[in-house]
């Protein structure tokens, strides 16, 4: 469902959720993070919707204040891992980045 010419660093990201018969939150999730002092790494707090049968990498840091959001989403479409890279401006509570899914739905 992901077709050929997209980047692979798009695919992960909000943006690059590939489409299926049934999608679910637009086949997004939401990553909240703790953001610390500028260079520490940033703690991931939830994930919401959480996708199933992955496990994050957490490899994101802290940057300056006012830097904006610089972090992006890895992972393809059936991604066991999802790695997180990339910095989160300091000087907030929280700060939150869209991921994005693309599954088959899952038997229970």
């Amino acid at each position: 469902m992901t077709p050929d010419a997209w980047l692979w660093g798009d695919v992960g990201n909000y943006y690059g959720a590939g489409p299926w018969g049934l999608n679910y939150h637009q086949n997004l999730y939401l990553l909240t993070f703790r953001p610390g002092v500028v260079g520490a790494a940033a703690q991931l707090v939830s994930a919401y919707p959480t996708p199933h049968g992955v496990r994050f990498e957490n490899e994101m840091k802290i940057g300056t204040s006012g830097s904006g959001d610089q972090g992006y989403v890895y992972g393809g479409p059936h991604a066991e891992v999802i790695t997180l890279q990339g910095t989160l401006p300091a000087g907030r509570s929280s700060f939150s980045i869209k991921g994005g899914r693309s599954h088959r739905l899952q038997r229970v």
